[in-house]
């Protein structure tokens, strides 16, 4: 009798392996890999298969900046001035704004009061004795590289707030926002404003009035070009459409805020804002001694974790990345990428199949095994920052910001981290269900169907492959 075939059955009841019977993803790719605590497997297909996660890739980012970092700690923006303040209030210097990273510097999703850093160093300033500058207002962005975006992002994210670039300085959220005006169906849109006021970006439309409802509106421009170009359509018969952009270049355009609050609150300013990077491109940068004038901090890194991962906040994430790469080589997307697969292969994870191009997800040239995104979240099991990791994950069926398993059994069980975009569609998380505790990545890619097809094919695989 032939002994290994019941043999062969029961490790496909122990691990199987699930075929998708739905023939409108059957040109999909469609890997999953799922552990119980331990790290048993519990069910698996195709799971050392390199896929494009899209935003599930934040997962990775979050875990590892906290291990790193830890919870509590707080990146900082740091005001500060050269030379000396003659008795007659006379800086004969200039003013510096130091950036460290920091993401959160008049983000609207922890400011009451967006411009209360703003407040504060105008009052540092006033403190200081400061009533004139014989220098300039420059920003010091130079803690991170200056490629701001990711090689590979492609050209039409690009000018669009959601690809805004990761820099040294960054301020609200470095998105601006642009108001349209539409007249009738086939009318072309006008430029109402912006706020904040993006005086230097030129605009041009070709923006024209439809009849629906639908925001088809991008944005497209290069970083610190301060040209901008606007594609798509918009509803008709619109007063004030509101769309939002990258602020093209955010430490100059905070140098020269800072610059233009000095002179309305009566202090004058000799020179021109300016930034790091310019100096540096016209070979007139220079190193000098510094006071500090006052330190803005950040809100806890678990608090930017949280916004990062249920808001998907692309921008946040690509600064978490270049934070990563400080603790290696240096701050930029290439170091952060090297410093995160290098500090879980330290920890006995292979990174064998990972490609990453970014911390955010946002580049379609990203592929990721479901292997190691379960493999990276066991390990955060073990972590002391794994109650800030888990609950920046969403929560299944939370009424209000969840649809992803609301109508099953696992219900208010599965924390998760959602990644989708054309074509693919992916979900990463825990599952805890009485005393059982769970680990899964599902991803899917090339379908040509309706997300929510593929949403509910993930959803099927959960639920027959977790143990009631």
């Amino acid at each position: 009798m032939n002994k290994t075939i019941p043999l062969l059955l029961l490790l496909l009841i122990q691990n199987p392996i699930l075929w998708s019977a739905n023939k409108e993803l059957e040109n999909a790719s469609i890997a999953y890999y799922v552990t119980d605590e331990k790290g048993h497997v519990i069910a698996h297909k195709d799971e050392q298969k390199s896929l494009t996660p899209a935003s599930i890739t934040k997962t990775l980012t979050t875990a590892t900046v906290l291990e790193m970092y830890g919870g509590q700690h707080r990146f900082r923006t740091v005001l500060q001035y050269d030379g000396t303040i003659g008795k007659e209030g006379t800086l004969e210097g200039d003013i510096y704004i130091k950036g460290e990273g920091d993401p959160t510097l008049g983000s609207c999703y922890f400011d009451i009061d967006r411009n209360l850093f703003l407040k504060r160093w105008m009052e540092a300033i006033q403190k200081a004795g400061i009533k004139s500058v014989n220098g300039r207002v420059i920003a010091d962005e130079s803690y991170f590289d200056r490629e701001g975006v990711s090689a590979k992002w492609i050209r039409e994210d690009l000018g669009n707030y959601f690809a805004a670039g990761a820099y040294g300085v960054s301020v609200y959220d470095n998105r601006y926002v642009l108001v349209l005006k539409s007249g009738g169906v086939g009318s072309k849109a006008e430029i109402v404003r912006t706020d904040p006021e993006m005086k230097e970006i030129r605009f041009v439309s070709h923006v024209r009035a439809v009849a629906n409802t639908k925001d088809s509106v991008y944005i497209n421009g290069e970083p610190f070009s301060m040209n901008r170009t606007l594609f798509g359509t918009m509803p008709a018969n619109q007063s004030a459409f509101a769309v939002k952009g990258d602020i093209p270049d955010p430490a100059l355009f905070l140098a020269t805020l800072v610059r233009s609050e000095l002179i309305r609150k009566g202090v004058s300013v000799k020179g021109e804002a300016t930034s790091y990077r310019l100096l540096d491109l016209q070979n007139r940068w220079q190193e000098s001694k510094r006071t500090d004038l006052c330190a803005t901090e950040s809100p806890t890194l678990s608090e930017i974790v949280a916004v990062t991962n249920h808001e998907s906040n692309n921008l946040f994430a690509e600064h978490l990345l270049k934070q990563i790469g400080m603790k290696g080589k240096g701050g930029s997307t290439r170091y952060g990428v090297w410093a995160l697969k290098d500090y879980w292969a330290q920890r006995g994870i292979s990174t064998k199949g990972v490609m990453m191009q970014d911390g955010c997800g946002l580049s379609p040239m990203n592929a990721i095994t479901p292997r190691f995104f379960v493999d990276v979240l066991n390990k955060m099991r073990k972590s002391k920052e794994f109650a800030s990791f888990e609950s920046s994950l969403m929560l299944s069926g939370d009424p209000e910001s969840s649809s992803f398993l609301a109508n099953t059994r696992l219900k208010q069980h599965a924390r998760f981290k959602s990644g989708s975009f054309s074509g693919v569609l992916c979900y990463v998380g825990y599952v805890t269900l009485r005393d059982k505790k769970f680990t899964f990545a599902v991803m899917i890619n090339h379908f040509d169907t309706p997300q929510s097809v593929a949403k509910a094919e993930i959803e099927n695989i959960l639920l027959q492959v977790i143990p009631r």
